[in-house]
Parts: structure tokens; sequence; C-alpha cells
């Protein structure tokens, strides 16, 4: 299916496609969600820091604590030098998610980039913020995408009939013996032979 024809130039004719466009968007799209992937998979399980001593007697527990879920973890109360103050529990270290940060603002911005050059945005996707409430606004939204890519039904429209007249054409040169059976469908999807 053709898209929409440009200008010929150096005596031959091109077109464009709804993909074509596009498709630098969705590498950026594909490089971004790859490299949130990557982060988040390459990031380590936070480890446990405690106060020396507040581990002993539960070692294999703490141990298994990044790769099971265990219902809950026991530490030992340590005290400072003087015996008065109890020292806080282990806590995790804190994972820096703030570099997961820009590769989240790249896919959004990637999406909005592939809906702008295909001329298909949130209405048309099925995506609805707020503000479109009232069902004449939805559909006033969506018949604008539907608007911006009607000429490819169009090309489609024209494409089909064009192969209608290819294959009526070529039938009496295929099936031009006589005793020839063919095959065919009804409008209710009952097949015959012919």
């Amino acid at each position: 299916m053709s898209g929409r024809e440009l200008q010929p130039f150096d005596e031959e004719r091109h077109w464009t496609g709804i993909i074509g466009p596009a498709k630098d968007a969705q590498r950026l799209y594909n490089y971004a969600a790859s490299q949130a992937v990557e982060m988040a998979a390459l990031e380590p399980k936070a480890p446990w820091v405690g106060y020396e001593g507040q581990f002993e007697g539960h070692e294999d527990w703490w141990a298994q604590s990044n790769v099971r879920n265990i219902p809950y973890l026991e530490a030992k109360a340590k005290t400072l030098d003087s015996g008065a103050d109890v020292l806080p529990l282990p806590q995790r270290v804190q994972v820096d998610m703030g570099r997961l940060g820009p590769s989240m603002q790249l896919l959004q911005q990637a999406d909005n980039f592939i809906q702008t050059t295909m001329a298909t945005h949130d209405p048309s996707l099925g995506r609805f913020s707020d503000r479109e409430k009232s069902g004449r606004a939805i559909m006033a939204l969506q018949q604008q995408g539907e608007a911006a890519n009607s000429h490819y039904l169009q090309n489609l429209a024209m494409a089909m009939e064009y192969e209608a007249k290819v294959i009526l054409d070529l039938i009496p040169a295929i099936y031009d013996r006589p005793g020839r059976i063919a095959r065919t469908l009804d409008e209710e999807g009952e097949g015959e032979t012919i």
C-alpha cells in the first residue's frame, strides 16, 4: 500500500508511508527502554548496614535477605560503651534511583515523537486524560487522528480494487482448461466448487 506520494524528482516517483517518519522516534524509545531495563537489572540489591555484632547468631538469615522474602529479621540490641543508649537497627543502603529519571523522560519524549510523526495521539490509542470527559470530546479527538491518516485507507481501497482487476484479468489465463475446479466462498462464507 503506497502512502503519500511526494513531488517527483530525478524523474522518479517517491512515496512516504506512516511508519518511515517514526523510525527514529521508535529507535529512541527502544534505546531508552533498554537503558532503563539495563540500569534496573544491574542495580545491586541494597546491602544492610549495621553495627558490629548486631548480626551475631542470625548471619544466615541476613545473608539470604537479598535473595529471599524473609518475613522478619532479628538483630542483637547493641549499646554504646556507656551502656545507656541502644544503637539503631540495621538499615539498607539507599539505592540511587536518580539515574533512572533521564531514561524515563526519554521514554516519554520518544512516545510523544512517535505519536506526532504518525498523527496518532492518546485518544486514538484509547488513552484518555481527565480533560477529555465527554463522549463528544473523545470522539472529536479520535476523528482528528482518523482524518490525518485517511489517505492510507483510501490508498488501500484503491489497491484492493486494482488487485481485483488483476485477478479477474488472470483468471481466464490460469483456469483455461475444461474440467478445472475452483473453490469459491459466498457472502456467508460457505464454500462451493465450480
